[in-house]
């Protein structure tokens, strides 16, 4: 086939012109399983054309397996069907069962588009694949195609201008060819690109084509898939004609297959929002906008878009698109339109979305994105009598980061015992969770602040329990709960080990939270008792017994006590306890500065 000729190209003689990516289109890439270095050459370059023009390619090598094509071959991973079926094939039969379904998905419509790039392999001996091929062009078409003649030197192929079917690729103008089967009996507006030599436009009512192109409308009477179809695979073969169709082929097809392309597929939908971002609880805009070539309103319009979680409908949603049954209530989750038409200026669908304000961002934000994969129901959401573009269109919105500042802060008020420490362990369950530290009392009214971390609105987590580093000095103090205040909103009562959910409120803020001991003020209480009692008739020289006892509860004290008791006249100390002191009958005992709780 291809092994003895060699093109040899004069780039400058030709403008390389160039078309739009219609990038993301879904393609599906059969082949047969090629062994010559040849064959696996056209199937790389084949493969590396579409996807450096956009396209999203799944390859499957079955043509040449008996019964490895089947209806389920044209549905896509998302459920929808392909924009593009590509189909290549070098020295590897195509097994015929695999034809009969093929023939079947064009004439159902089970893909947009079907482009061939079926070789005749002179040397292989099968002419049964080209055969199959034509066979395919004249089950479609309501003209009798026909195998033509080959014409085996390298050629430049003319694109047929005249014909209103070439729009897309003017950018591939000539195409290089090479041992090409010509397909004969082609309607003149068929004719894609031109036999060896010829220009537009063609003069009799059908032609020889070196590629035809048949529309929708001109394929099973508009029931059809389109159909581009060359009988060479050689536009891929380096260093022979690809090294001048290179990164032309798939841009051109891509582009005739897509919206307002020479395929002529119609209605194609796209989605925005009006806003790239959004604050919890605010509001935007999504539209959904349905565009069409057609002349006529296009009847069967169907779609359903099921908005990303947390997204809601925030209000009435109205439809230019002409009738059906519009279903969005306000709070749901979904919009469908059923049973429409859409105009010849195309229409639109207009859905105010919210965020709501329980739907926390985190302190990144957060993304969604919106998605409607067009297709037939059950499983695709936007479908119409006519077809439909089966690229899915997608819209993203962000929500803004929710950020909150938190710091735990240590207050001392009073006086209390200098020196005493506590510590204050870090929190737990927040997006992120502040630092242990510890504070002391320096005898004033002190606070000590940690670090403070950014948390994010909704968040809970738990605020620690403070830990004495002298179990007992706690006794000193009145504890308190957490107090979170901004400075701005009321404040947030937590239990000392409870949990904090991080307010909306508080965004953009920072949330103190204050942990405060108050110290206890002393109690000093003095008993006096007797012994013999109060009262009781004593001899003379009889010993009688005084105690005083001091109990100090709350504080430690804050000055020195002094306890004095001055005795009758007529009794005798005999001894005083260790701490006091006599002075004539006046008895004084003392307790340090500090004395804390207990009897003395």
């Amino acid at each position: 086939m291809k092994h003895l000729f060699k093109l040899l190209l004069i780039l400058s003689m030709y403008l390389w012109g160039n078309s739009a990516l219609a990038a993301g289109e879904k393609v599906l890439f059969l082949t047969t399983v090629e062994t010559d270095p040849v064959g696996i050459q056209i199937i790389n370059n084949a493969r590396a054309e579409f996807v450096n023009a956009g396209a999203v390619l799944t390859e499957q090598p079955v043509l040449g397996t008996a019964g490895g094509v089947t209806s389920s071959t044209f549905t896509a991973a998302d459920g929808g069907a392909y924009d593009l079926v590509l189909m290549v094939s070098v020295f590897t039969r195509i097994d015929p069962t695999n034809w009969t379904v093929i023939n079947n998905a064009i004439a159902t419509r089970q893909a947009n588009s079907f482009v061939m790039f079926i070789d005749g392999c002179l040397q292989c001996n099968i002419p049964s694949n080209v055969t199959q091929m034509f066979n395919a062009l004249d089950l479609l078409s309501t003209a009798n195609i026909t195998r033509g003649t080959t014409d085996t030197p390298p050629l430049f192929a003319n694109l047929n201008t005249a014909s209103p079917n070439s729009g897309s690729f003017s950018g591939l103008n000539p195409i290089g060819l090479l041992n090409l089967t010509y397909i004969d009996g082609v309607p003149k507006d068929n004719v894609l690109y031109l036999s060896r030599d010829a220009t537009a436009p063609v003069l009799t009512d059908t032609a020889s084509a070196s590629a035809a192109i048949f529309p929708i409308k001109d394929s099973y009477n508009g029931a059809g898939a389109c159909v581009i179809a060359t009988a060479d695979a050689s536009p891929f073969q380096t260093p022979n004609a690809y090294s001048f169709n290179q990164g032309r082929v798939g841009s051109a097809y891509l582009k005739a297959a897509g919206f307002g392309g020479s395929c002529g597929v119609n209605p194609q939908v796209i989605k925005s929002f009006d806003k790239t971002t959004i604050a919890g609880g605010e509001t935007a805009t999504l539209t959904i906008k349905v565009n069409t070539t057609s002349a006529t309103p296009v009847t069967g319009l169907r779609l359903v878009d099921n908005l990303p979680s947390p997204l809601q409908v925030g209000g009435a949603v109205t439809s230019t698109c002409l009738g059906g049954a519009l279903n969005a209530p306000v709070g749901g989750t979904s919009v469908t339109l059923t049973g429409a038409a859409v105009p010849v200026s195309g229409c639109e669908i207009t859905v105010p979305i919210i965020w709501p304000e329980s739907s926390f961002c985190g302190t990144a934000g957060r993304t969604v994105i919106n998605t409607i994969t067009p297709g037939p129901a059950p499983t695709g959401q936007f479908s119409s009598d006519s077809g439909q573009i089966n690229t899915p269109t997608s819209a993203s919105i962000s929500c803004q980061a929710q950020k909150v500042d938190l710091v735990l802060k240590k207050q001392w008020v009073g006086v209390g015992v200098l020196n005493d420490v506590v510590t204050i362990p870090a929190t737990t369950g927040f997006t992120n969770n502040t630092t242990q530290f510890t504070s002391t009392n320096l005898n004033t009214d002190n606070a000590t602040t940690g670090a403070a971390v950014q948390v994010a609105v909704g968040d809970v987590g738990t605020l620690p329990a403070e830990i004495f580093s002298t179990p007992t000095s706690a006794n000193n103090y009145v504890a308190s709960s957490w107090v979170c205040s901004d400075g701005q909103n009321p404040a947030i009562i937590v239990p000392q080990g409870g949990q904090l959910t991080v307010p909306i409120a508080s965004v953009d803020k920072t949330l103190t939270c204050t942990l405060q001991n108050n110290a206890l003020d002393p109690v000093v209480d003095t008993t006096k008792t007797a012994l013999p009692a109060a009262g009781t008739t004593v001899a003379l020289g009889q010993v009688i017994e005084y105690t005083l006892k001091t109990k100090v509860t709350g504080a430690p004290t804050l000055t020195s006590i002094n306890l004095k008791d001055t005795l009758d006249p007529g009794l005798t100390v005999n001894a005083v306890p260790n701490g006091c002191t006599q002075a004539g009958q006046e008895i004084t005992c003392s307790l340090p500065t500090g004395t804390v709780q207990g009897e003395y």
